[in-house]
């Protein structure tokens, strides 16, 4: 575990300046990402050691990418930030934590970790708000005649962020709060 967090530790310092964070809250975006990398961490653990029948490994592995992995989108037009993180990560033996269908996703705003699932979400500006597209697998959607898409098919969802409630508007509610949000 303790090389684990030592990983972990050295990753996040190694991240750059991400973006303003609220003035005065301990809820900063790099402290965002130590809670969301730490589940991670724990998360492979776990999850190595139940594909070796209980028994602990005698090491770990545990990669994350964030060069790769971390970016920023534009939330409103006046020039909010908000930083994405793709939860591409490995588990031991190179076990990729995505799939056909994406990955894990966050998006860390005002102190707060919103969570989904799906592929590499983008902003587009408008005049008056930000478009949030949420790519997703063609398995969630369906063609104009109610048929299911598949396979590779990718279709999106639309979100828009709103100051008042430092939160995300959608339909059937595309990015709630995360259970790993402090708030």
């Amino acid at each position: 575990m303790l090389r684990y967090l030592l990983t972990v530790m050295a990753l996040v310092l190694a991240l750059p300046a991400l973006g303003k964070d609220i003035p005065n809250s301990p809820h900063t975006t790099e402290n965002l990402t130590k809670i969301i990398l730490g589940h991670w961490v724990e998360w492979c653990m776990e999850f190595d050691k139940e594909l070796n029948e209980g028994v602990e490994l005698e090491g770990y592995s545990f990669e994350a990418n964030l060069d790769e992995n971390i970016y920023q989108i534009q939330l409103t037009p006046e020039g909010k930030m908000g930083t994405v993180l793709i939860a591409n990560f490995s588990c031991t033996n190179s076990r990729s934590l995505c799939g056909s269908g994406g990955c894990n996703q966050y998006i860390m705003a005002d102190g707060k970790i919103f969570e989904r699932h799906g592929h590499r979400p983008y902003s587009i500006t408008n005049q008056k708000q930000n478009f949030i597209i949420l790519p997703s697998s063609g398995g969630l959607c369906s063609w104009s005649n109610g048929e299911g898409l598949g396979g590779a098919s990718t279709c999106n969802q639309i979100a828009v962020w709103d100051d008042d409630y430092s939160s995300f508007i959608s339909m059937d509610n595309q990015l709630p709060l995360s259970e790993l949000s402090p708030e």
